[in-house]
Protein backbone atom coordinates (compact mmCIF):
# COMPACT_ATOMS: atom_id res chain seq x y z
CA UNK A 1 0.00 0.00 0.00
CA UNK A 2 1.67 3.40 -0.83
CA UNK A 3 1.72 6.35 1.02
CA UNK A 4 2.14 9.87 -0.31
CA UNK A 5 4.97 12.28 1.48
CA UNK A 6 4.77 15.59 0.97
CA UNK A 7 7.95 18.33 2.01
CA UNK A 8 7.14 21.65 1.71
CA UNK A 9 9.19 24.64 2.36
CA UNK A 10 8.57 28.58 1.25
CA UNK A 11 8.04 27.83 -2.52
CA UNK A 12 8.54 23.88 -3.30
CA UNK A 13 6.55 20.94 -2.49
CA UNK A 14 7.87 17.41 -2.95
CA UNK A 15 5.53 14.90 -3.31
CA UNK A 16 7.37 11.23 -2.64
CA UNK A 17 5.62 7.88 -2.81
CA UNK A 18 6.80 5.76 0.26
CA UNK A 19 6.37 2.55 0.57
CA UNK A 20 4.80 1.11 4.09
CA UNK A 21 5.65 -2.26 5.81
CA UNK A 22 3.22 -4.69 7.17
CA UNK A 23 3.80 -4.40 11.13
CA UNK A 24 4.66 -7.50 12.69
CA UNK A 25 3.71 -10.05 9.75
CA UNK A 26 0.33 -8.22 9.53
CA UNK A 27 -1.94 -9.45 5.92
CA UNK A 28 -2.28 -6.29 3.70
CA UNK A 29 -5.79 -5.66 4.71
CA UNK A 30 -5.12 -5.03 8.43
CA UNK A 31 -2.10 -3.52 7.34
CA UNK A 32 -4.57 -0.87 5.31
CA UNK A 33 -7.23 -0.40 8.66
CA UNK A 34 -4.10 0.20 10.83
CA UNK A 35 -2.89 2.94 8.58
CA UNK A 36 -6.06 4.14 7.95
CA UNK A 37 -7.06 4.58 11.17
CA UNK A 38 -3.85 6.64 12.06
CA UNK A 39 -4.57 9.18 9.27
CA UNK A 40 -8.04 9.42 10.02
CA UNK A 41 -7.59 10.28 13.55
CA UNK A 42 -4.57 12.24 13.11
CA UNK A 43 -5.65 14.46 10.34
CA UNK A 44 -4.25 17.62 11.47
CA UNK A 45 -0.35 16.24 11.79
CA UNK A 46 -0.88 14.32 8.03
CA UNK A 47 -2.25 17.54 6.29
CA UNK A 48 -1.25 20.63 8.66
CA UNK A 49 -2.74 24.30 7.86
CA UNK A 50 -6.08 22.76 6.55
CA UNK A 51 -8.41 22.49 9.52
CA UNK A 52 -10.14 19.06 7.91
CA UNK A 53 -12.45 17.67 10.40
CA UNK A 54 -13.40 13.61 10.32
CA UNK A 55 -16.75 12.76 9.35
CA UNK A 56 -16.90 9.50 8.57
CA UNK A 57 -14.71 6.12 7.75
CA UNK A 58 -15.88 3.89 5.79
CA UNK A 59 -18.80 6.03 3.95
CA UNK A 60 -20.71 4.73 1.82
CA UNK A 61 -24.28 5.59 2.72
CA UNK A 62 -25.67 6.87 -0.59
CA UNK A 63 -28.32 4.82 -3.37
CA UNK A 64 -26.94 2.51 -5.55
CA UNK A 65 -23.23 2.46 -4.67
CA UNK A 66 -21.20 -0.64 -4.07
CA UNK A 67 -18.15 1.93 -3.19
CA UNK A 68 -16.79 3.02 -0.50
CA UNK A 69 -14.69 6.25 0.79
CA UNK A 70 -11.88 5.36 3.29
CA UNK A 71 -11.62 8.64 5.29
CA UNK A 72 -14.38 11.66 4.36
CA UNK A 73 -13.61 14.91 5.95
CA UNK A 74 -14.41 18.59 4.93
CA UNK A 75 -12.45 21.71 5.80
CA UNK A 76 -13.07 25.02 8.12
CA UNK A 77 -15.57 25.96 5.52
CA UNK A 78 -17.51 22.69 5.25
CA UNK A 79 -16.44 21.99 1.83
CA UNK A 80 -15.65 18.48 1.01
CA UNK A 81 -13.42 19.06 -2.17
CA UNK A 82 -11.52 21.98 -3.37
CA UNK A 83 -14.05 24.51 -5.82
Amino acid sequence: MPLVSIEANDQVAAINSVALSHPLGADASATERLYQTLIAFNLDAFFPDQGLKLLATEFSAWEDSKRRIDILACDRMGSLGKH
